[in-house]
């Protein structure tokens, strides 16, 4: 029954994430900082989903209002620098840590944590799931849940940006069960000496590569047409020579 219920949750996710490109609002263009020298710059569609009773599922679109959000500017001059974005809407927030490495060669800054706050007070007459119940038992009106893959690998130079406009969805978990996902699109995100505007130079994401043409396919058959065609010459002069020894050997008799 168990392995029963948690198939159905993962084909619940599966359709979520095949369905998040509908799911999700209008990039953000956000900003930390006063608007005239913010200190972090976010833009991204953002979209969550978590497991509800029932294997249905509790959505929502985590878009601001407004481009200026809260948050925290790093120091760059601390020894770990950590800044902060904050995106709220009525019934959920998205909280993104960015650190800054400054021990690397050359310095660069990435995304430490990732965690997403959803109001269960919600006015959903939908029965609750276990970790939905084990919430509000426990005395908290909202759940807070964690990123725990596919953030990591967001990272970029000081002075660059990280972009990925193709978009990914990433796990959700309270710590003891996979519960949903954040799904992410059109992202990117400096947060760190902002001069501003995003930065020209940008890494981007796998997904925002051009797709790369292998030549491996073509040389291997042109290799073997090759081998063919010389095989087939070799056969003929072999043959040929032969003939002509043997229509040689019937002129001597």
């Amino acid at each position: 029954m168990f392995s029963a219920r948690l198939l159905s949750t993962i084909g619940c996710l599966c359709v979520f994430a095949a369905s998040q490109a509908s799911a999700v609002t209008t990039t953000g263009n956000y900003y930390v900082g006063n608007g005239s020298s913010p200190c972090l710059l976010l833009d991204v569609e953002l979209s969550y989903s978590a497991v509800r009773a029932n294997n249905k599922i509790l959505s929502s679109k985590i878009a601001p209002e407004s481009g200026e959000i809260s948050g925290t500017c790093g120091n760059t001059n601390d020894a770990i620098p950590v800044s902060t974005a904050i995106l709220e809407s009525s019934n959920s927030t998205a909280e993104f840590t960015f650190r800054l490495n400054k021990t690397a060669q050359p310095m660069s800054w990435m995304i430490t944590k990732v965690t997403v706050t959803i109001d269960l007070e919600d006015g959903n007459s939908m029965p609750l799931s276990n970790w939905e119940e084990t919430a509000l038992s426990n005395g908290n009106d909202n759940i807070v849940l964690n990123v725990t893959t596919g953030a990591n690998g967001y990272s970029a130079g000081v002075n660059a940006t990280y972009q990925c406009m193709s978009g990914s969805n990433w796990t959700l978990s309270n710590g003891t069960a996979q519960n949903g996902l954040l799904s992410t699109l059109n992202f990117r995100a400096q947060p760190f000496y902002v001069t501003g505007n995003f930065s020209n130079s940008v890494v981007k994401c796998s997904g925002d590569l051009p797709v790369s043409t292998s030549n491996v396919v073509p040389i291997a058959v042109g290799a073997a047409l090759c081998g063919l065609v010389l095989i087939v010459l070799i056969a003929y002069i072999i043959g040929r020579s032969r003939h002509q020894r043997s229509k040689g050997g019937y002129q001597s008799v």
